[in-house]
């Protein structure tokens, strides 16, 4: 199939209430003509479009999508794909999960919450993930809620966000907000907030705000040669967690890294001392 190439910022459409995933003209390309789904949304446009060094926009009105999200691999050069709530409410939710395969490239996630449902796993993971990147994937969280308040998987792991080879950066747009909000309501079994292994980043560019978690394992799990570590942008303040958790600060081992330049334990929120064994560095 020959690609459109863009030549200019394009926007799409997903609409859970009027849009149809039927392909005819125009689909996606107004709100008049929005797509039902964020995935047939994704799909059309990672099959038919050469983002050149453009920016494509899915724009996702508000309301439940009962999906999970498969961030698909799609052709550009320096252009990326941003799948966006309409407004900074975070009413545009996902129930389900949000999952950037293996080389897809960049994918900038804003103003969405994504909700788990009870007892199901993530798409190709046996425990469950709010947003997961993988090898070749790189995603920018930007002023998102993860909120897990349903119960884990049977016997399985409970986290917000997770990198397994991949890469996530958290990010505001203005200076001290949250670029990513953390609730899981009065769930007891969630695992942790940040799970990384196979040699996947997170990098903290914005605040992290905790609404009073409570975690079995670790607020962060660095694993297998990840690193967890926290930049400030320039002429913003560092970033901080906010709120309150209770359980061990952290967890790192099998050659993990968190870097926090050096700001302390107490700089990852959690009433229990984290741990380093095999490997592990915290600094």
């Amino acid at each position: 199939r020959v690609p459109i190439w863009l030549t200019k910022n394009k926007d799409f459409y997903v609409n859970g209430t009027t849009g149809s995933d039927t392909l005819d003209e125009g689909r996606g390309e107004s709100l008049e003509k929005a797509f039902k789904t964020i995935q047939a949304a994704i799909n059309y446009v990672c099959d038919n479009y050469n983002i050149g060094k453009y920016i494509c926009s899915i724009n996702v009105m508000d309301g439940v999508y009962n999906e999970y999200i498969r961030l698909s691999k799609y052709n550009s050069t320096t252009g990326y794909i941003v799948l966006k709530g309409v407004n900074s409410s975070l009413d545009s939710v996902i129930s389900g999960a949000i999952i950037g395969e293996e080389s897809t490239g960049r994918w900038d996630i804003s103003f969405l919450t994504v909700r788990n449902r009870a007892g199901e796993p993530s798409v190709g993971s046996n425990g469950y993930y709010g947003i997961l990147s993988q090898s070749g994937s790189t995603i920018n969280i930007i002023e998102c809620a993860i909120d897990l308040p349903n119960a884990a998987p049977t016997g399985r792991w409970k986290f917000h966000v997770a990198v397994d080879g991949g890469s996530i950066a958290i990010r505001s747009k203005t200076d001290g907000s949250a670029g990513l909000i953390c609730s899981a309501g009065s769930s007891s079994d969630l695992s942790g907030i940040v799970r990384a292994i196979g040699s996947g980043n997170v990098n903290m560019l914005s605040n992290i705000a905790c609404n009073g978690l409570s975690v079995q394992n670790s607020t962060l799990v660095i694993s297998e040669g990840s690193t967890f570590r926290i930049t400030t942008p320039a002429g913003r303040t560092p970033p901080i967690f906010t709120g309150s958790v209770t359980g061990k600060r952290y967890d790192v081992y099998l050659n993990g890294i968190i870097n926090t330049g050096r700001m302390g334990e107490e700089f990852v929120l959690g009433t229990i001392q984290g741990s380093s064994s095999s490997g592990g560095q915290y600094s």
